[in-house]
């Protein structure tokens, strides 16, 4: 890994670009800036040790990110969304919030539920956070973006194309005609389905950081968003309890991840197979933009 791999992260810039939304006093913006660069430079030492392979020194870092109020004040910033309609924040207003941000005990938010139309018809339980969590998922993130970096091949990383990055570059390859399958993958019930023990032990942040902050805990109060608006339904919310969906033979996966081959060719050079890889196109943009909403 590099240092300039975190780049992408931009937390001083971002943290500027919102604070001129947010603050109206540049003495107060200033402040903003400053905790964006004291934020950006503690990411930037978590990537060197990251590199070295020092491990005590990563734990010890993240955990001064998690405590650090110019790393908390970044988080916030960049989290508050924007009203032309009200009042300019000032800066006591923002620190105040910033120092209640606590990722080790449980978020005494309650968790909006509505649930959104997906282009098979079927519902999709969609969950809005409040700003003390989404704050500190942003402050998460940072770290994740730094000791787990995206892979070049993730669209949904920002910046790397998002869906019609995919297909572009599903497309590519097919006209190279070096393929034999291609292959569209969906796991069901996916993020539902989540062993959420396996991923707090999986995760390089303490248990309780990544149950509080990145999961929902089970007694986590959730409510439904009113009727009328669109996506909402009268269905009650599913279980966000664990759950595997996979019944097959050892070694059989295709029942779990739902692998369903798309269509077979060699080289698309009749008219039939460029028809099928504009469908197979289609169908990677609807799965790519399915996945992101949940």
């Amino acid at each position: 890994m590099t240092i300039s791999s975190i780049s992408s992260i931009q937390v001083q810039r971002s943290t500027a670009g919102r604070g001129r939304l947010l603050v109206a006093d540049q003495v107060e913006l200033d402040e903003l800036v400053k905790a964006g660069g004291e934020a950006q430079e503690l990411l930037e030492q978590l990537a060197r040790v990251q590199k070295a392979g020092k491990k005590k020194k990563i734990k010890h870092l993240v955990s001064k990110i998690l405590n650090s109020p110019a790393a908390k004040l970044s988080a916030l910033v960049r989290t508050i969304y924007y009203d032309h309609g009200a009042s300019p924040y000032t800066l006591t207003e923002l620190r105040k919030r910033a120092r209640a941000l606590f990722p080790y005990a449980r978020i005494d938010e309650p968790v909006k539920l509505h649930f959104k139309v997906k282009d098979s018809g079927e519902l999709r339980p969609v969950l809005s956070f409040g700003r003390q969590r989404r704050a500190l998922q942003t402050l998460c993130a940072d770290i994740l973006h730094v000791l787990l970096p995206a892979y070049s091949f993730d669209f949904m990383e920002k910046g790397n194309g998002g869906a019609d990055g995919a297909a572009e570059h599903l497309g590519s390859i097919i006209k190279e005609g070096n393929y034999d399958f291609v292959l569209t993958a969906d796991i069901r019930n996916c993020f539902r389905s989540v062993n959420k023990a396996g991923i707090a032990q999986l995760l390089p942040l303490l248990a309780p950081v990544t149950n509080n902050v990145l999961l929902v805990p089970d007694d986590t109060t959730i409510r439904k968003e009113p009727q009328g608006r669109r996506g909402t339904s009268t269905r009650p919310p599913p279980s966000i309890r664990p759950q595997s969906r996979y019944s097959g033979p050892p070694g059989n996966t295709a029942g779990f991840f739902g692998l369903q081959p798309h269509h077979v060719a060699r080289s698309p050079r009749t008219a039939a197979q460029r028809v099928t890889l504009r469908k197979a196109c289609r169908s990677v943009r609807r799965r790519h933009r399915n996945t992101h909403e949940e």
